[in-house]
């Protein structure tokens, strides 16, 4: 529950800041993950329907990181966010896909810190830590991209 409510959140302050309606690919932004379907938003444009590009400049994706657990008071809290998102929503097709490098996610900026009503700034050792730990759990180097996507009830979740 809380997963999708994450979900939700991130998708409604994404659909929030998408551009104007596409009519092509998204601009080759380097990297992208292997197998992005930037084919079936192409073909849902070329048919009329809207289709939105995420605008990497004014979104981005925000994730609290809550200590929990019976060793919580010896942890921090965390916030890790991507200024890197890139994608496309389809709201008539009930579709969104998207996806940020991870490597690129930023651990504890002190803004989103603030945002999230955490006190203080973890050290940075302690910082640095959370990300290296992030990325191996995650192994970032053999999944470079978070990806999120497909068909989801965009209205329920909104």
């Amino acid at each position: 529950m809380r997963a999708r409510l994450v979900v939700a959140l991130a998708l409604a302050a994404i659909v929030a800041a998408c551009a104007a309606p596409v009519s092509r690919p998204v601009a080759e932004q380097g990297r992208r993950p292997d197998g992005f379907p930037d084919a079936y938003y192409l073909d849902a444009a070329r048919r009329g329907q809207p289709v939105y590009e995420i605008d990497a400049r004014s979104s981005s994706v925000v994730i609290e990181v809550r200590r929990a657990g019976t060793l919580a008071q010896l942890g921090h809290d965390h916030v890790v966010v991507s200024h890197d998102v890139a994608g496309y929503v389809a709201p008539a097709a009930n579709r969104a896909d998207l996806y940020v490098p991870l490597d690129r996610m930023v651990v504890d900026e002190r803004q989103a810190r603030a945002e999230a009503h955490f006190d203080g700034q973890p050290p940075e050792d302690a910082i640095e830590g959370t990300r290296g730990n992030m990325l191996g759990k995650l192994d970032a180097a053999t999944y470079p991209f978070a990806v999120i996507g497909g068909e989801t009830q965009l209205v329920s979740l909104l």
